[in-house]
């Protein structure tokens, strides 16, 4: 990844392949846990991932056991990492601790040749571990232009157990694509005399989309193919593809009434967004979201709704 002029390896890892139901990979690698963290970043549906993933751990360094069993009926991750702060990613150890994790995924129409329920999985992740210290807490961000809204007050450190689990569901049938994700995380934190208490913050999204054109819908792994590549002299202008979610993250209150939280944080974050997707090729296509952001306010007062028109020229390979 060079963007910002920085470059930062995002995966560098090995995977020995046994079978179709084992493969044993190490390195550095999505941690097994968010949904929408797990699509690939070239086939988003949106601009950006929502709300949820920034309390979903993101690449970390470990070893990790995956594999498909009885033809994608079942998928299973689990790892065993240094452990990363919520959204966060990281290339070395920060503690003597380490993060266990895991998602399991059961498709169960799948291997149906035919049928609506074909394209419906469900899937649900856990992880725990020990953190300690102030770099092992996040700061929250809108999704799409990435203002800052929540961040602990100075002096706060994390001092204890951080659980984090993640129901999910998607389902895809011809032109149509959905899914929905929940995010709980919890982390003991200490500041002065408030010693190891639980800051829970939870997040949600629900999300559609539906492919104007006709072309089937993916889970993301590939995105969405043409008929026709664009020949605007052959009548062919490609596929187009609409979508719209809601998504929310909510602190606990606990955060604010024991004064973990700073001045100028907001509790409560909640938006919601509407896109098109014009696909040129299979690599090349353009992406236009609007999203809007709405706050619970912060101690300085309310904090204003966040309004982002964004557009995108993208080429992936």
């Amino acid at each position: 990844d060079f963007a910002g002029g920085t470059l930062v390896v995002q995966d560098a890892y090995v995977d020995t392949v046994f079978s179709s139901a084992f493969r044993l990979r190490a390195g550095k690698a999505k941690t097994p846990f968010g949904l929408e963290r797990l699509h690939s970043a070239s086939n988003l549906t949106f601009f950006e991932r929502a709300l949820p993933t920034a309390l979903v751990p993101n690449r970390d360094v470990g070893i990790q056991v995956l594999g498909d069993i009885s033809g994608g009926l079942v998928s299973y991750l689990a790892g065993i990492t240094n452990g990363v702060a919520d959204g966060g990613s990281g290339d070395t150890e920060a503690n003597d601790s380490k993060d266990v994790s895991g998602r399991l995924v059961v498709k169960p129409f799948s291997r149906f040749e035919t049928g609506a329920l074909k394209g419906l999985g469900l899937a649900v992740s856990g992880s725990r571990g020990r953190e300690s210290g102030a770099t092992a807490l996040p700061s929250f961000k809108t999704a799409t232009l990435g203002q800052s809204f929540f961040s602990y007050a100075s002096g706060v450190v994390a001092d204890g157990m951080r659980t984090r689990y993640s129901p999910q569901v998607f389902y895809y049938n011809s032109a149509f694509g959905g899914w929905a994700e929940y995010v709980h995380t919890e982390t003991a934190v200490t500041k002065g005399a408030v010693a190891g208490q639980n800051v829970g913050v939870d997040a949600w999204q629900v999300a559609g989309s539906f492919v104007l054109t006709g072309e089937a819908a993916t889970d993301a792994r590939t995105g969405v193919r043409p008929r026709h590549n664009f020949d605007f002299g052959q009548g062919h202008l490609g596929a187009f593809q609409i979508a719209a979610r809601y998504h929310t993250l909510r602190v606990g209150e606990n955060a604010f009434t024991l004064g973990l939280a700073a001045a100028n944080a907001s509790r409560k974050a909640e938006a919601w967004t509407v896109g098109l997707n014009w696909f040129l090729t299979g690599n090349f296509g353009y992406t236009f979201n609007f999203e809007r952001t709405v706050f619970d306010g912060d101690a300085n007062g309310a904090r204003k709704a966040e309004n982002a028109a964004v557009f995108r020229t993208q080429v992936s390979f």
